[in-house]
């Protein structure tokens, strides 16, 4: 998540063939010990597990009494794997002159053939026999494939990851010398996948590629599967499923712990658990959590630090929950005080602290200073784009026009914030802001125009959460009453 995102596109993609070249280059050097009539099977047992090479170790491993089968089936598969970084050099010239189509179509031609030549091995040798160099070579295809999917938003990508998986299991299943190998990359690959469609917001599929990562590497309790377990809570946290959030998040502080991590990444891991006891009205086991990771983030970092203050919001947010707004608002004060410190006046996050301590002020009812706080928090907002924040303080002066009973300028800025976060592809908060409209409209008794954004909100949310999450559910059956409302 800390890594730029471009970044990591372009070393896979330059990566890719570069490996793909020394496997290949590898393999054809040792083809000589692969002719039946310049080595007995026994002795190929031994260099050979040192020093894997396709096939080879099949003939000695299996048994295998079709040995000119086995070395054809390595040509082909060594062949292929020529091709397909042939296929691999294309698609990045595409990528290099913007032809972004050519280049995905490049990229799963390669894949697909890789794909065809392990299955064929597979059939020939045995499965859990694929080398680590191949593997590798194919990980990074895989992986080209994918970004290249997420930038196109296309489905194919994600298709050919599904294939991939399956020939990965395989693999694994056959608990074989490189069975190991295989698992952990299909554990990088649906990772991988499922981050990139997290920072695009494409919570579902995100949600079930990362499960299967999650799945696959619980029982190694390491940084990566933290990373795996953060990203797949952040993904059901989106998709409000709290308890799932909860489930994955105490499992990355578990990891984090086991592994040695530092201070920091446990007092971030303790801050979404914590956040996920909030959502889960859990507020005891909420307020442990992020009590010890505040009071944690004091002794290592000192009060004015990005992670000290990330947690004091989550305590913010915590006291809101709990209604204990005279609280919030002391500590909304100490949180606006220590991000103008850290940031300055006119930073992103000090835009956040602002409208924070302005929805603090709302919820006290002090609404001339909680429309005075949002609207600074806007301009501010406003210089760097039209973005969830900008959104957000939309959203929250509609909230206060609509308490003085300005409903007309009400709902003009929920029509705006609502557009805005369509626009950046944030369709659960979009869903929120307009359910806002819809319970302000059926207050004015505007139940036609209720209903039809009610409508919006419910397709929307089939979408985004699924047609049976709780809250679909429940714009289901708030749709159903306004119909009958209209019909009457």
């Amino acid at each position: 998540m800390k890594r730029n995102l471009k970044g990591i596109i372009d070393s896979v993609n330059e990566g890719a063939p570069n490996l793909i070249d020394a496997g290949v280059s590898f393999f054809l050097s040792r083809e000589n010990e692969l002719r039946p009539e310049t080595a007995s099977y026994p002795t190929l047992v031994s260099p050979v597990v040192h020093n894997p090479v396709l096939v080879a170790y099949p003939i000695s491993a299996t048994g295998n009494s079709k040995p000119e089968a086995a070395r054809a089936s390595f040509i082909n598969l060594a062949a292929t794997v020529k091709r397909a970084n042939t296929d691999m050099n294309r698609a990045r010239e595409f990528e290099k002159k913007g032809e972004y189509c050519k280049s995905f179509r490049a990229y799963c031609k390669g894949v697909n053939a890789l794909i065809e030549a392990i299955t064929s091995h597979q059939k020939t040798n045995g499965k859990g026999l694929v080398t680590p160099q191949l593997l590798q070579a194919l990980e990074r295809s895989v992986e080209s494939v994918v970004s290249s999917s997420v930038k196109l938003r296309e489905t194919t990508g994600l298709e050919i990851l599904a294939d991939v998986g399956k020939l990965l299991e395989n693999e694994y299943q056959a608990d074989r010398e490189f069975a190991p190998v295989a698992k952990q990359t299909k554990v990088r690959l649906f990772s991988y996948a499922g981050t990139m469609l997290l920072n695009e917001r494409q919570y579902n599929i995100a949600k079930q590629l990362l499960s299967k990562s999650f799945q696959a590497s619980k029982q190694n309790k390491d940084l990566n599967h933290a990373t795996i377990a953060t990203n797949l809570g952040l993904a059901c946290f989106q998709l409000q499923e709290y308890e799932n959030a909860k489930i994955a998040y105490r499992d990355a502080l578990a990891a984090h712990i086991a592994s040695g991590s530092d201070s920091e990444d446990i007092s971030s891991a303790q801050q979404l658990l914590g956040i996920a006891y909030t959502e889960l009205e859990q507020y005891g086991k909420a307020k442990k959590c992020l009590e010890y990771s505040y009071d944690m983030a004091v002794d290592q970092f000192g009060k004015i630090h990005n992670t000290t203050l990330a947690c004091l919001d989550k305590l913010i947010c915590l006291n809101i929950r709990e209604k204990d707004f005279s609280k919030a608002e002391k500590r909304s004060e100490e949180y606006l005080d220590g991000v103008q410190t850290l940031y300055g006046n006119d930073h992103i996050k000090t835009a956040q602290a602002i409208l924070t301590y302005g929805k603090v002020k709302f919820e006290l009812g002090k609404n001339i200073d909680a429309l005075a706080l949002a609207e600074q928090a806007l301009a501010i907002n406003t210089k760097e784009g039209q973005d969830w924040h900008t959104a957000d303080c939309r959203h929250t002066i509609a909230s206060i026009y609509r308490a003085d009973g300005k409903h007309d300028e009400a709902y003009l800025l929920f029509t705006e914030s609502f557009n805005t976060l369509m626009f950046v592809n944030d369709k659960a908060r979009a869903a929120e802001v307009l359910d806002s409209a819809v319970n302000m409209l059926e207050s004015l008794g505007r139940m036609d125009a209720a209903k039809k954004l009610c409508s919006n909100v419910l397709e929307i949310r089939e979408q985004v959460l699924g047609k049976d999450h709780s809250d679909t559910k429940k714009t289901r059956e708030e749709l159903h009453v306004l119909q009958e409302l209209t019909n009457n």
